[in-house]
């Protein structure tokens, strides 16, 4: 298969350019509070602990959930890998540089201080090509072999003999032809 041309490359990318997006990526850290040890009362403690980080204090989480204190540049499936969708999805437009929440996430409450975000965005085709023509090529492969199949496929009729429609009742749709 000859290798595609510029074009045909910058069209590919152009239509798919959303495959090859680059996550934003996050260093922050976080305090956790179980809910479920304040019975619907964290907020106070979050208070608490809001003010103790004000004052250069950090205060202990509070909850028995084994998450990471502090991710240095993680990507934004490793945040979602860690602490779920919805919380990954409130960073977005949390400021950067103070004590943003309370952040739900599926484990309980959060505080989170968002050190550093880099943007997603969309990369060049130049940093993106080789992936970019690898997968060019084996949709062209795929497409290839769907047309190559099709055109097999209507040169033959296939007929099955001693087959029946599925019995409801035995749970077998093969019945013996007599046939040793």
């Amino acid at each position: 298969m000859a290798p595609p041309g510029e074009d045909e490359l910058e069209t590919w990318f152009a239509e798919n350019a959303g495959a090859y997006r680059v996550d934003p990526v996050y260093t922050l850290r976080q305090v956790y509070f179980d809910p479920g040890r304040f019975d619907g009362e964290w907020a106070g403690a979050a208070e608490a602990a809001r003010a103790m980080l004000a004052s250069g204090t950090e205060p202990e989480p509070v909850g028995g959930a084994l998450l990471p204190e502090m991710l240095s540049d993680a990507p934004l499936r490793e945040v979602n890998r860690q602490f779920g969708q919805v919380f990954a999805d409130q960073l977005a437009d949390a400021p950067v540089g103070r004590w943003n929440g309370p952040v739900q996430s599926g484990f309980g409450v959060h505080l989170v201080k968002i050190e550093q975000r880099i943007p997603g965005r969309l990369p060049t085709l130049a940093e993106v090509r080789d992936e970019v023509e690898r997968d060019y090529l084996a949709q062209r492969r795929k497409a290839a072999n769907d047309v190559l199949f099709e055109s097999l496929r209507a040169r033959y009729t296939v007929r099955f003999e001693g087959v029946t429609a599925p019995d409801a009742t035995s749970g077998s749709g093969v019945k013996p032809s007599g046939r040793p």
